[in-house]
């Protein structure tokens, strides 16, 4: 006798097969067989109970244990197998086929509901792989394309298990020709007319004179340039801002400053603030003119506020109190 188990549960860490309808009248369990094993399973283990209440400790589940089960003439048997997994796809298993005897006869009525079939059940029979022999009423659909049409020339004539296929030929300046795997379409390189070659020359001026690329060579600077498509470079436009204009000729495009209020440049420097207390930027080095200028001094990159004086001739000076100051290379910021 063999029993499918009907009930099958899964969750992410294990797979377990039991009865809710006792299996009845086992003598002696003979065997087991796993069906649709794939991957790797931690633990395979199984407990068993007479009644449904009372049920032994969990034990390795293999043939010497499923077959050392004394039953003692009880009537009814269940079983409760579990197979522990490291996640959900680690391993699978579709069920558990249990062979036995049984002690009693199998009813010699010829009205069987049987679960079973030589040994196998429903789903061994319709699984293909289990076929043998010529599959009959076969039917190769036609191939579709996006719009729904059958391709031209794909129609389908097979019958039964023999397939019609349409012979394909070469004509012209085409070649057919086929190794174990592929059909192999060539063109032997002759130009078939004239439109032909004019096209050929078109395409060899364009691969020859198109725009191959425009790029930006510039590094943490604007471009002017936008992008490029269908042989066509985009350039961004110039706009002159508050205080500028901007002129251009055949060849040069100028840019000129109207109004230096909207504009302000910088100089800036360092000096050791730890041997003096106070130190001189003349005019000739700053180059700011004689002002307004605005004056910033950083200690160890952190503002720190020093006298200041700016004189008529555009000379500044800083000055502090003696050992006030502790950075060797404090940095100061003009602006004008």
């Amino acid at each position: 006798m063999q029993y499918v188990f009907p009930d099958r549960r899964t969750y992410i860490t294990a797979i377990e097969f039991r009865n809710m309808s006792p299996i009845q009248n086992v003598e002696r369990m003979r065997s087991f067989r796993e069906e649709e094993l794939v991957g790797t399973f931690i633990k395979k283990e199984f407990k068993w109970s007479f009644d449904n209440l009372i049920w032994n400790n969990w034990q390795t589940f293999n043939q010497v244990n499923l077959a050392a089960i004394s039953f003692q003439d009880y009537e009814n048997f269940y079983i409760h197998i579990k197979y522990s997994r490291s996640s959900a796809i680690s391993g699978n298993i579709g069920n558990i086929l249990l062979t036995y005897d049984s002690n009693k006869a199998t009813p010699s009525s010829s009205i069987i509901d049987a679960d079973l079939l030589q040994g196998e059940n429903g789903l061994y029979y319709i699984n293909n792989a289990n076929h043998f022999g010529p599959s009959h009423s076969i039917k190769i659909e036609n191939l579709l394309d996006s719009s729904g049409a059958i391709y031209e020339g794909r129609l389908d004539t097979s019958v039964d298990t023999t397939f019609y296929l349409k012979e394909i030929k070469g004509s012209g300046n085409v070649t057919i020709s086929s190794d174990a795997n592929s059909v192999i379409l060539g063109f032997n390189g002759t130009i078939i007319d004239a439109s032909i070659e004019i096209l050929a020359e078109q395409i060899n001026d364009l691969s020859t004179n198109k725009l191959d690329a425009v790029t930006s060579t510039l590094a943490g600077e604007h471009s002017i340039y936008s992008t490029e498509a269908n042989n066509i470079a985009y350039i961004k436009e110039l706009i002159a801002g508050l205080g500028t204009t901007i002129d251009s000729d055949a060849s040069t495009i100028t840019i000129s400053v109207t109004d230096a209020s909207y504009y302000a440049s910088k100089y800036s420097g360092t000096f050791d603030g730890t041997i003096q207390s106070n130190y001189s930027i003349p005019a000739t080095r700053h180059l700011l003119g004689t002002g307004p200028l605005q004056i910033a001094v950083y200690e160890f990159n952190e503002q720190i506020y020093t006298g200041v004086s700016i004189y008529g001739n555009g000379d500044v000076s800083l000055s502090w109190g003696l050992n006030t100051i502790l950075d060797t290379s404090c940095k100061y910021v003009i602006t004008g």
